[in-house]
């Protein structure tokens, strides 16, 4: 004799996906099967829209099934589109609806808007040119090198930024000490630290103190200091390191007969020279010698002389003999060289008369014996013959007597 006994009934029973509370897996074994529809309460139902499901019983025991038996509900309630699916059989596909959300499953619109690059209400549009993001909300940038044309999803700018915008959006200037292409450039020395220009570059204020020009990068030339180099360094300054570009102190060193930092305070406390390192001599009544040099511009004190009054005046007797020794011979000297000019000159005065006496005599006998012979020679024919002839005895009997009496 044979029995069969429902050895699932009230066991242990799980399945995947239930749709809801009210049908779960337990639903399948409770033995009840009077009310198999949608809403009898008596069968266990997986979610909508899946093709598969898993459902199983834990019988407790090892047991031999003769058969098993499914019931299934009497009737059918429709399922709505879902899975990104809307309309008719749910053949059309949704937009991009904001986070993925399911579209309406009749008429596919996104109920909660639109994911980043569209708009519309099945949100299936592009954003427009210059816009981007949810619904295409958003204005690119107003500094993308390609003509407002930026990602229509994360709103970066294709091509970059033009120069002087900040990297992705370029909706924000460069600032931080930066400017030009990317802001990859740095500002020079603008007054203050102020920010430069953000295209550029130049410092818009002026320039903090050591540098000038447009953009405050070059450094002041020598001599000069201060806010945009308008300031001179001190005459004073040693003139081969010069002074600070930024404060203007003296490098160094100053020139010598001065002090401080920017070497404009005179040597002073008996001091001159170079550092004020060397003491003034014995200046009468204690005064100040002179910064540079250290002369006593008002005189010795007693017992002293000499520019700066650092002789002794016990060495002066000698000193002294030796000067008036120097100034005999020096007297002496002269008288002898005044002398011998004077006696030389007056020689050559007595020579000079003596030869031009005797030049005078000999040409006066010349002449003399000239006559003489004109009165025993005979008459010429011509009177051109007669000149020719006395123009040329004439002449050469003085130049050869001429010769001769010099040569002597």
């Amino acid at each position: 004799m044979s029995t069969h006994a429902n050895i699932a009934l009230s066991k242990d029973a799980y399945q995947s996906l239930t749709y809801n509370l009210d049908t779960g897996a337990e639903k399948a074994v409770d033995g009840l099967k009077s009310n198999l529809s949608h809403n009898g309460g008596q069968c266990a139902l997986s979610g909508s829209g899946l093709k598969t499901a898993t459902w199983r019983v834990d019988l407790g025991d090892i047991s031999s099934i003769e058969h098993m038996t499914i019931y299934y509900r009497t009737e059918n309630s429709p399922w709505e589109c879902n899975g990104g699916v809307y309309g008719q059989d749910c053949g059309n596909t949704c937009g991009s609806c904001i986070n993925d959300t399911l579209c309406h499953h009749v008429n596919g619109s996104c109920l909660l808007g639109c994911g980043p690059g569209y708009k519309g209400d099945k949100c299936t549009e592009e954003c427009p040119l210059g816009t981007y993001g949810n619904d295409c909300k958003y204005n690119c940038g107003i500094a993308c090198s390609a003509s407002n044309h930026c990602n229509k999803t994360t709103g970066e700018c294709i091509g970059g930024c033009k120069p002087g915008w900040k990297i992705f959006f370029c909706k924000e200037k460069c600032d931080g000490g930066t400017y030009g292409q990317d802001c990859r450039n740095t500002c020079g020395s603008c007054i203050n630290n102020t920010q430069c220009h953000h295209v550029n570059g130049s410092c818009l204020q002026g320039c903090g103190p050591g540098y000038h020009g447009d953009k405050c990068t070059e450094e002041c030339p020598f001599g000069k200091y201060g806010i945009n180099c308008q300031f001179n360094c001190s005459t004073t300054c040693n003139e081969v390191d010069g002074c600070s570009k930024t404060t203007g102190e003296c490098i160094r060193v100053c020139k010598p007969g001065w002090k401080g930092i920017f070497c404009q305070r005179e040597c002073d406390g008996d001091t001159y020279g170079q550092d004020c390192s060397s003491t003034c001599g014995s200046c009468i009544n204690d005064t100040q010698c002179h910064h540079i040099y250290g002369i006593c511009l008002e005189g010795c004190s007693p017992g002293y002389h000499g520019l700066r009054c650092e002789e002794d005046n016990l060495e002066r007797p000698l000193v002294l003999a030796n000067e008036r020794d120097d100034e005999h011979n020096i007297y002496i000297s002269t008288g002898v060289c005044l002398t011998i000019v004077i006696l030389g000159t007056i020689l050559n005065i007595l020579i000079w008369k003596r030869k031009r006496q005797n030049l005078k005599n000999s040409s006066n006998e010349l002449i003399k014996g000239h006559e003489l012979d004109k009165q025993e020679k005979p008459i010429p024919s011509t009177y051109a013959e007669l000149g020719d002839i006395d123009k040329h005895h004439t002449y050469d009997d003085i130049h050869k007597y001429s010769e001769a009496n010099y040569s002597k």
